[in-house]
């Protein structure tokens, strides 16, 4: 294939996959370049598509941090989801940065959600929660506080677990 229908095959290919969703571009350099396309012509065409506003790592970011924290994920495995992308460590701070009290709801909702109501709940049950939490992302600080928190709501009862 000539070079000129090459990048254009691998442009169209990146519109592509834009198309469907937001991409990092060490993500999409990634990707094209297992579909077959030279590193140099992705690299090249990833970097023009980005001065087009095609693709933003800020954008990127602030996509998946938003689909994330709907979900029930804590920053940890955020921070780590979006340094696997290849997203600049100041860019994910940025994009992460909330009160560790926005957290610690978040972290009550999830527990609450996939546990029910924490009353009676035994030592075994309280240890099992804490993993869940800290299998989401959480930091073990927002975890105690956030059982704590769901523990003084219901019974006044401390959910602590350490």
């Amino acid at each position: 294939m000539p070079d000129e229908q090459m990048r254009q095959a691998a442009r169209a290919s990146a519109r592509r996959l834009l198309s469907r969703r937001e991409h990092s571009a060490y993500e999409l350099v990634h990707k094209l370049h297992q579909r077959g396309y030279a590193l140099t012509l992705v690299e090249a065409i990833v970097a023009e598509l980005a001065r087009e506003g095609w693709v933003s790592d800020a954008r990127y970011a602030a996509a998946l941090v938003y689909e994330r924290r709907s979900r029930g994920y804590g920053p940890l495995r955020i921070r780590a989801e979006l340094s696997q992308h290849g997203v600049e460590a100041a860019l994910v701070e940025s994009h992460l940065r909330c009160d560790d009290a926005e957290w610690i709801r978040l972290a009550q909702r999830c527990c609450v959600r996939r546990f029910g109501d924490p009353a009676n709940a035994s030592l075994k049950e309280r240890e099992r929660r804490f993993r869940f939490l800290l299998n989401r992302g959480f930091t073990r600080e927002q975890i105690r506080k956030a059982l704590q928190g769901i523990g003084a709501r219901t019974n006044d009862r401390s959910c602590t677990i350490e």
